[in-house]
């Protein structure tokens, strides 16, 4: 396999584990808000914000730094 279908592989893995964060932390905000209207408490609210935002920064982080690795390595291998 070449070196530029293997990048176009790695960016379409990595578009699809950030576009399905996207989704989930996009339902979780959507049920954190109905949560916060039926009068659950904020803390909570917030502490599950913060986890959601720490998983989404964590996953979009992983992907963008693996990718910066596999392009590093390749172009030093050229």
């Amino acid at each position: 396999m070449g070196v530029i279908q293997t990048y176009y592989y790695l960016t379409i893995i990595a578009v699809a584990i950030v576009t399905l964060t996207l989704i989930c932390c996009g339902y979780a905000i959507g049920q954190l808000r109905r949560f916060h209207r039926e009068g659950g408490d904020a803390l909570v609210a917030w502490l599950i914000t913060g986890a959601v935002a720490l998983v989404f920064v964590f996953i979009t982080a992983t992907c963008v730094g693996v990718l910066i690795g596999f392009l590093g390595h390749g172009s030093a291998q050229s």
